[in-house]
């Protein structure tokens, strides 16, 4: 399986990984995306709260 890393710079860079570790960092991904739309849903703004 092949991972690819994302650089801030725009360089990407694809990684042979074995499937087990693939998976795992696959799953590592989704759930911190998955936590970051939580986050952005719940946000509110203090200046509209009376």
């Amino acid at each position: 399986m092949k991972i690819k890393y994302k650089f801030i710079t725009g360089e990407v860079t694809e990684i042979e990984v074995s499937e087990n570790i693939g998976n795992i960092i696959l799953d590592s991904r989704r759930i911190e995306s998955n936590q970051n739309r939580k986050e952005r849903y719940h946000c509110f703004y203090i200046e509209g709260a009376d």
